[in-house]
C-alpha cells in the first residue's frame, strides 16, 4: 500500500519539495522521510555509504598519495567508501598523474576543463552534485583522514 501510494505520488509530483510538503500536510511524516531518503539515496545507495570528495588543481604529489592511502587504509568497510577526486583545471601532465593515482587507489577521477581560476567551492560543488551516497565528506590533499569504525 505504501509503495503504491509512493509510486502514484511520484508519478504526479516527482522527487520534489512540493511532494515532501504535501506528505507532511497530510500528516504522514514517516512517509515524507521515506520519500526524502528515496529521493536522495536512490536505489544504488547502501545504508552507511559515504562519498569522500577531494578537490585538486596541479597537486599530484605525496600529499594526494597520502590522502588517498589514508582513506583506503581505514577500518571502515572499503566497499562503502567512494572516493572522488575532482580535478579542477590542472595542466595536462598533472591531470594524467592524478588520473593514474585515482586508478591505483580505486577513486573516481572527475576532470573539469576550462576552469580559468581555482575555486575550491566550485570544485567541490561538482563532486557534491555527482554524489549518490547517504553521507558526503569533503577533504583536502593536506588532510590525513581518520574515519570512525561506524558513522
Amino acid at each position: 500500500m505504501i509503495i503504491e501510494l509512493l509510486s502514484e505520488a511520484h508519478a504526479r509530483l516527482g522527487h520534489s519539495v512540493r511532494a515532501m510538503r504535501l506528505l507532511r500536510r497530510l500528516g504522514l511524516p514517516r512517509l515524507a522521510r521515506f520519500w526524502l531518503a528515496s529521493a536522495v539515496l536512490g536505489r544504488d545507495s547502501k545504508p552507511d555509504d559515504i562519498s569522500v570528495l577531494i578537490g585538486v588543481r596541479n597537486r599530484t604529489d605525496h600529499r594526494l598519495v597520502n590522502a588517498l592511502r589514508s582513506i583506503r587504509e581505514q577500518t571502515y568497510a572499503a566497499d562503502l567508501v567512494r572516493i572522488a577526486v575532482i580535478d579542477y583545471g590542472s595542466d595536462p601532465a598533472s591531470a594524467r598523474a592524478t588520473r593514474d593515482l585515482c586508478g591505483r587507489y580505486v577513486a573516481e577521477y572527475v576532470r573539469v576543463d576550462g576552469a580559468p581560476i581555482w575555486s575550491r567551492s566550485r570544485c567541490l560543488n561538482v563532486g557534491i552534485r555527482r554524489a549518490r551516497t547517504k553521507f558526503v565528506m569533503t577533504s583536502d590533499v593536506v588532510v590525513v583522514i581518520m574515519m570512525a569504525g561506524a558513522i
